[in-house]
C-alpha cells in the first residue's frame, strides 16, 4: 500500500511541477488568449457555414430541413446556431494544448486533426440535437445533456493527454 501511495505522491509532484513550469504557464496563457479571442470576434460566418453543413447532413439522412441564415427549421422547430454552438471556443482554448514543443510539422498536424475531430463531434452532436428536438424531446434533454456529455469529456481528455505528453517529456529530461 505504501508503494502505491508513494507512486501517487510522486506523480502528483510531477504534475504540479509541469503545471508551474514555463511550458505549463505558457500553455494556459495561450488558452486564455484563445478564449479572449473567441469573445472578440464575430463568428456569424462560421455559424452560417455550420448551419449549411447541418442542413446538408440532415437532408442526406432523409430529413426535411431548411435554413434561414444561421437558423435551421425542421418540423416547425427552429434551432438557432449561436457562436457557442460552433465549438470554436473549445477549439481555440484547446489549440495550445496540442502544441507539444516537438517538430513543427507534427504540432501543426496535431492541431489540424484536433480541429477536424472536434468539428465532426460537434456536427454529430448538433445533428442529434436537431432531430430529437424536432421529434418533441425537451431542449434540456436534446441539447443541454448532449452538450455536457460531449463538451466536458473533450476538455478533460485534451488536458489529460497534454499532461501525459508533458510528463513523458519531463521523464525524458531526467
Amino acid at each position: 500500500m505504501d508503494h502505491i501511495r508513494d507512486k501517487l505522491v510522486q506523480a502528483a509532484k510531477i504534475c504540479v511541477y509541469i503545471l508551474l513550469s514555463w511550458q505549463g504557464i505558457l500553455t494556459f496563457g495561450f488558452c486564455s488568449l484563445g478564449i479572449l479571442l473567441y469573445y472578440r470576434i464575430s463568428w456569424i460566418p462560421l455559424q452560417t457555414l455550420l448551419a449549411r453543413i447541418l442542413v446538408v447532413t440532415l437532408k442526406f439522412w432523409g430529413h426535411s430541413a431548411s435554413r434561414i441564415d444561421d437558423t435551421i427549421i425542421m418540423n416547425n422547430v427552429k434551432v438557432h446556431i449561436s457562436s457557442i454552438c460552433t465549438y470554436i471556443s473549445l477549439i481555440l482554448a484547446g489549440l495550445p494544448f496540442m502544441w507539444r514543443g516537438d517538430h513543427v510539422a507534427r504540432n501543426i498536424l496535431r492541431i489540424i486533426l484536433f480541429a477536424i475531430t472536434v468539428s465532426i463531434i460537434n456536427i454529430t452532436r448538433l445533428y442529434f440535437t436537431i432531430v430529437m428536438s424536432a421529434r418533441g424531446l425537451p431542449w434540456k434533454y436534446s441539447h443541454d445533456y448532449i452538450n455536457n456529455l460531449t463538451y466536458i469529456p473533450i476538455v478533460v481528455l485534451v488536458f489529460l493527454l497534454w499532461l501525459r505528453a508533458m510528463r513523458r517529456r519531463y521523464k525524458e529530461q531526467l
